[in-house]
Formats: C-alpha cells, structure tokens, sequence
C-alpha cells in the first residue's frame, strides 16, 4: 500500500484545517493509500525514511524551505519518485523574507495549490514563476452523507462556525436579528467566554512547546461531534453559510468553504454569500445565495421557511451535485490526474 505524509500543525484544535486533513485521510484511504500526519517539521525527515511517501503534502507555514537540509530533503524525496505537493496562498506577507525568497529561487516540489481560486493566485505565478493550481476543498465521505432527521436539531436556522472578526458583518446584521426571531441553533469556536479562555491556553501552550497541553485544550473546543454534523444539516430547515470578508466585504482570498461542500452532501439546505467560483460547483437552482443587504438574508429565510416543497427539491439537486462530484475521493483522484498518478476506483 502506498503511502501518503501530510505535513501540517494544528490538526487537532477546532480550526478548520482538521476537518480538511480528515476529508483528505478518508479520500485517500478510500483510494488505496495509507494516511500519515507529521505536525513538527523537525519529525519529518524521520517520517520520510521510515514511510517513503508516494505522495508528501507540506504547507508553506509549517515548511522551512529556507533551510538547505529542508530543501534537500525534498529534492532527494522527488529524486526517489515521491511527489511533493506545496500549499501556498498570496499574498505572502506573514512568511519569513529567505522562505518567500527561496520559494522563488528553487524548484521546491512538482505542484503548488491551494483552495484558492486561479484569479487571487494570479500574482503569486507572476511574483513566484511558479504555476499554480486550486484544490477544491470537500465533504468527507465517512461523515457527510444525507441522514435521517433529529428531533435534537430541529432548528429554523442554523449555523456552524466558528465567530470571526472577518465575519463580523454577518454576525452583527444577519444572525443577530435572526436569533430574536426564530430558532437559531449556533455552534462553533469564539462565542463564548468559555471557549476563549480554551483558545488562549491553547495558544500559550504551543508556544512553551507543551504540545500535550495545548491538545487537552483543545480537545474541549469542539462543539459538535464529526458524527452528529450530518444530523444538524439534515434536521434543519436552513442552513446559513458565510467566507471570510474584508470590512468592505469583499473577498481577500477567494475560496469556496468546505462548508458549501458538507451541508449539500448531508442533506441540508443552505443559503451563502456570492462567491464568484460558486457557479463552478453548484448552479444556481441548487444553491440560494444572498448579497451584503441584511434584509435579503432575512427574506430569504422567511420565504424559505413557508416553501417546503421548493426547498426541498433545491436541497435534493445540491446533494445529488455534492455525492456525484464533491466528495473527497473526487479531489484525490484530481490530484492523481495533475500528479500524472494512475487513478484509482
């Protein structure tokens, strides 16, 4: 069985980044690979000679490519038939100076990407050389999966995800008024004073180092079981769904959320913002979207309520999108096709 390493930190606090390495690990374990996880880039030269990776993921965060030994690691990796993927972003403001500039330098893998869209990528080809590819993100198969309904989360409205400053338009004009008048489920990172407290212990932790720590924090941190997500869309009458926006709500870093992907492969009906690539994955009789005026959101959720039958033959065409196209297996086998890898049943 071949192997793959995804070297990445964080893969257990709530972030979003542990349920996109999950959605990856069943894709690829449905694909015939065996899935490994390295969080210390100081670990990974040992990961890979004991495993000898067909396929290593690094991300540009946690690689430290500026380092020769880390360069040379990877270039005798790819000498020996492994396939290195780097996921990168723009632009790269927060990376250290010798790792932007040796990104630029040196062939360092054989595909960049990213669940950026190509139009914010466009200067990181032209500022890099290097070209550049979208990994859409997905829903996982062994948890998002259209469900019976229950009785638990029969809500209105619901929302899962965590409270963002980059969400603050939304928190503020939509699902505040929203929550005075219906039945708002809510969960997620960031709204309440508890969680905070977790977050900051967390974060102290991984800067002493105190690994242990910071996972025991974080491990209280996630307020709805992977199993039960499925049970929330499903029993929901509507779910709402936002990205991450400046304050003038534009969008920095174009993305389509794993979310998109999860509520329409479990059932659930949802209503999001515009994203320009939406049309790439979900047209618009599967999908309802709402622009930046507080009371299109709140008309929408009214007539949506009182439409059941239109909304669930909305629901029906997005999950049968997501089952058929979106699901995690799907980008592994994309992947396969850009890696120039036999693709797998």
């Amino acid at each position: 069985m071949k192997n793959v390493l995804y070297n990445c930190p964080y893969l257990q606090g709530p972030g979003a980044i542990r349920w996109i390495i999950a959605s990856w690990k069943e894709g690829f374990e449905r694909s015939g690979y065996a899935f490994h996880t390295c969080e210390d880039a100081h670990l990974l030269s040992g990961l890979c000679d004991r495993l000898q990776p067909a396929i290593l993921f690094c991300d540009i965060v946690s690689t430290p490519i500026e380092d020769e030994s880390c360069r040379k690691l990877l270039r005798d990796l790819r000498q020996k038939g492994t396939k290195v993927c780097l996921n990168v972003y723009w632009p790269l403001a927060d990376q250290p100076s010798a790792r932007v500039d040796a990104l630029r330098r040196y062939d360092i893998a054989d595909l960049y990407c990213g669940e950026r869209e190509p139009d914010s990528m466009a200067q990181f080809e032209k500022k890099m050389g290097k070209p550049y590819v979208t990994m859409p993100q997905s829903a996982n198969p062994r948890y998002h999966f259209p469900v019976s309904a229950n009785p638990r989360f029969a809500y209105d409205v619901v929302f899962l995800g965590a409270k963002l400053p980059h969400k603050r338009w939304f928190n503020e004009e939509v699902l505040a008024p929203l929550r005075r008048r219906f039945n708002v489920g809510l969960f997620g990172a960031g709204w309440t004073w508890r969680d905070n407290t977790l977050r900051a212990v967390s974060k102290g932790a991984r800067l002493l180092h105190c690994r242990q720590l910071a996972r025991w924090s974080d491990s209280f941190r996630v307020y709805i079981s992977d199993e039960d997500e499925a049970s929330l869309y499903a029993s929901a009458k509507i779910s709402l769904n936002f990205h991450e926006r400046a304050p003038d709500n534009s969008q920095w870093h174009h993305i389509v959320n794993q979310r998109t992907f999860k509520i329409a492969a479990c059932g659930g009906f949802q209503i999001v913002d515009p994203v320009l690539a939406l049309p790439k994955y979900f047209s618009s009789d599967e999908i309802v979207t709402a622009g930046f005026n507080a009371r299109e959101w709140i008309d929408k959720v009214d007539y949506y309520l009182t439409h059941e039958d239109e909304r669930k033959a909305i629901q029906q065409r997005a999950t049968r999108r997501a089952l058929d196209e979106h699901m995690a297996q799907h980008r592994v086998a994309l992947l396969e096709r850009l890696l120039g890898l036999a693709t797998k049943q």
